[in-house]
């Protein structure tokens, strides 16, 4: 939104621009660039020091898979903990693929950590709900366990 708002607006000085910013950020962001003198030439200096602190591939896909694996055990069977559990997970999974990762084919990887993530009664569900206790899940079985609020 602010590029298209702030950064690409030809008619907004550098000075303007860096105002914007600022008023946009908060917290340690915001600490960065604060200190920058309101000038022109420092809207540039502002939006290359936090794109590398912050445009860094590499810490955003830890930041997604650590997310991933670090999410809590369920504590019951509740439909409410499967659907946060779920959408935790897709959030992440819709990031990588932003990033430019085939998520796709991590289907085994995520199903093996999505299930230590389930408490005993979801667990059960879910084996009992496999017609084939021997072939990993695909994301089809994703979606269908989420259309009958299986898991």
């Amino acid at each position: 939104m602010f590029y298209s708002v702030i950064h690409n607006n030809p008619t907004l000085s550098g000075v303007e621009k860096l105002r914007y910013l600022l008023s946009y950020l908060s917290s340690f962001p915001k600490k960065l660039i604060e200190r920058l003198p309101l000038t022109n030439a420092n809207y540039e200096i502002a939006l290359d020091i936090l794109k590398k602190r912050y445009d860094n591939k590499r810490v955003m896909v830890s930041a997604y898979v650590n997310s991933i694996i670090s999410y809590k055990k369920m504590n019951n069977g509740s439909a409410g903990d499967a659907i946060r559990l779920h959408d935790a997970v897709d959030s992440c999974l819709s990031g990588l693929k932003k990033l430019g990762y085939d998520v796709a084919h991590w289907v085994p990887i995520m199903v093996a950590i999505v299930t230590s993530k389930f408490d005993v009664e979801t667990n059960k569900a879910f084996e009992e709900s496999l017609s084939d206790i021997t072939k990993v899940p695909d994301m089809e079985f994703s979606v269908q366990c989420q259309k009958n609020n299986r898991i």
